[in-house]
């Protein structure tokens, strides 16, 4: 059987589609790679003392206090309100008063691949 030319001209651009396609998932994955890496070193630094770096809310800080840190792996907390609460603070926000603001710490960069981190904590 002999391929039309038009055939061929649909074969490339088949062929070209989904190479394009997959070049693009793999720069989208790596791109989150990437923010999922930064979102982990962020938590490690500024939230592991008090939440626990699998996000029980039992880090070493914890000990002590009244009101123990949230467990972010149960955590029923939309993107947006985990966003006001580490910016404002828990006590901005009608929570905890031992949960400080990192508003002027954090980039809104930060911010997203923070919460992106924080998501992926969460039980299934």
């Amino acid at each position: 059987m002999i391929e039309t030319q038009k055939e061929k001209r649909f074969r490339f651009l088949f062929v070209f589609f989904l190479l394009s396609a997959s070049s693009i998932l793999q720069n989208c994955s790596l791109a989150e790679d990437a923010e999922l890496k930064k979102g982990r070193e962020i938590f490690e630094k500024y939230c592991v003392l008090c939440h626990g770096s699998e996000g029980l809310g039992n880090g070493k800080l914890a000990n002590g206090k009244n009101v123990r840190p949230a467990n972010l792996q149960i955590s029923r907390l939309t993107d947006e309100q985990k966003y006001q609460i580490i910016t404002k603070g828990g006590q901005a926000v009608g929570r905890s008063s031992f949960m400080p603001p990192w508003g002027l710490e954090f980039s809104q960069s930060d911010l997203k691949s923070l919460v992106l981190y924080i998501n992926t904590l969460k039980k299934q």
